[in-house]
């Protein structure tokens, strides 16, 4: 398991279009206008204390050949 500090910037990326996109049900939606926009300090913040695996993320599958 893995603290989101632990992230790599594929999974990091991950998170920043996942959390871009919960913003958009909210009255945050216009705080970014991109993902990639989104600091990774806020990320490191709203995800702290969670454990991630490599399974958590599209980034880490295998691709089929």
């Amino acid at each position: 398991m893995k603290t989101v500090h632990d992230l790599s910037r594929e999974e990091l990326d991950e998170l920043k279009m996942a959390y871009y996109d919960q913003l958009q049900y909210t009255d945050d939606a216009d705080s970014f206008l991109c993902y990639d926009a989104i600091p990774n300090s806020v990320i490191f913040e709203h995800y702290d204390g969670i454990s991630f695996v490599n399974d958590d993320f599209f980034c880490n599958c295998e691709s089929e050949d």
